[in-house]
C-alpha cells in the first residue's frame, strides 16, 4: 500500500464516567480539536434514562412445627435485568391483622440472586401473607420446605424433606369477581368404600379491603353437598385459613378433579390446599391451589 492508502481507519471507542444521571433524555454530541485547526464535529447520538418499572407482588409465608416435622417457605429472587434491582416489603398480614415488617430493600446485582425470609411470623401464628415491591425482570420462586424433626436442644441442621412450589401472585382479584381453585384430586385408597383416612382440604383467604368481608366458596363443577355455597367472614386487612372444608359432595374421585370457586365483597387473594396424613420420609404430602381469575 502506497500514499494516503496507508492511513487504517480502525475501531475506536471512549468511555466517559458521567455518574449517575437523573431519569430523562440526553443528546450526545462528538467533535475532535486540533491545535491549529479548528474542531471537527464527528456525530451525535441520543439516550434515554428511565427508573426501572417496578410492580408489587403477594406471596404465602409458613412457620410450623408438628409430629412430622416442620413447615417453613422461602422466596427465592433472580436479578435477571442488566442493571441492579431492588426489592422492597410492602407490608404483612395474618389473621390479627397488618403486622409492622422491616422496611428495609434488598439491592440485588444484575445476574444474581437470593433467599428472603417469609417464615418469621408473630406468635401464635402459623401463616401469612406478604407483599413485596421489585423491578420487572425479577425471576420469583416461593416454595414450602418440610424439614425433618430434630429433637430440641441437638446441634443439628434439619433435613430437608422436600418442597413443594407456592404462589406468586401478581394482582388482587378485583371485588365482586370469581377465582377457580383446583383440581383436586383423591387417590384411590383415599375413594375406597371404607378410606383408612382421607386429606383434609383448607382454604385459605386473604382480606386486602379496608372493610370486613363476606367471601362465598362454591363449587362451579357441581356438587350434591349441601354445604355449598358456603359463605365466611374475614376482617379487613387479615388473611385466615379455614381448615377441614367439606369434601364429602365434591369431584375429588372423578377424572379431572374438583374444583372451588371464591367470591368475595372486597379485593382479596385466595388459595386451597391440601395436607395427607403421611409422615414417612422422603414424602411432601401437600399441594396448594392458587385460586385463579384465568387467562
Amino acid at each position: 500500500l502506497t500514499g494516503a492508502c496507508q492511513t487504517v481507519i480502525r475501531p475506536w471507542s471512549l468511555e466517559i464516567p458521567a455518574g449517575p444521571l437523573p431519569a430523562g433524555s440526553y443528546k450526545v454530541e462528538v467533535t475532535v480539536t486540533y491545535s491549529l485547526m479548528p474542531a471537527r464535529f464527528i456525530g451525535s447520538g441520543e439516550f434515554v434514562v428511565k427508573v426501572p418499572e417496578e410492580a408489587t407482588f403477594w406471596v404465602p409465608g409458613f412457620s410450623a412445627n408438628g409430629a412430622a416435622g416442620a413447615l417453613a417457605s422461602t422466596l427465592s429472587v433472580f436479578n435477571n435485568s442488566g442493571q441492579t434491582a431492588v426489592v422492597t416489603p410492602v407490608g404483612a398480614w395474618d389473621a390479627l391483622g397488618e403486622r409492622t415488617t422491616s422496611d428495609d430493600s434488598v439491592s440485588l446485582p444484575a445476574g444474581e440472586g437470593i433467599s428472603l425470609d417469609t417464615r418469621s411470623l408473630r406468635p401464635g401464628q402459623a401463616v401469612q401473607m406478604l407483599a413485596f415491591r421489585a423491578a420487572l425482570r425479577m425471576t420469583l420462586r416461593a416454595t414450602l420446605e418440610r424439614l425433618e424433626p430434630v429433637p430440641e436442644g441437638l446441634p443439628k441442621p434439619p433435613k430437608s424433606l422436600g418442597r413443594v412450589e407456592l404462589p406468586v401472585f401478581s394482582e388482587l382479584v378485583p371485588a365482586g369477581m370469581t377465582a377457580v381453585a383446583g383440581d383436586i384430586t383423591f387417590s384411590s385408597e383415599e375413594c375406597s368404600e371404607q378410606p383408612l383416612a382421607r386429606r383434609r382440604v383448607n382454604l385459605t383467604v386473604f382480606n386486602a379491603g379496608d372493610r370486613s368481608a363476606t367471601f362465598v366458596l362454591g363449587t362451579p363443577n357441581g356438587t350434591e353437598d349441601s354445604a355449598y355455597p358456603k359463605p365466611f367472614d374475614v376482617p379487613a386487612k387479615s388473611l385466615v385459613q379455614f381448615n377441614d372444608i367439606p369434601t364429602a359432595g365434591l369431584a375429588v374421585c372423578s377424572s379431572g378433579g374438583a374444583f372451588l370457586s371464591v367470591t368475595a365483597d372486597q379485593p382479596f387473594l385466595a388459595y386451597v390446599s391440601t395436607s395427607r396424613p403421611e409422615s414417612a420420609p422422603g414424602v411432601l404430602p401437600y399441594e396448594i391451589f392458587p385460586a385463579l381469575l384465568g387467562r
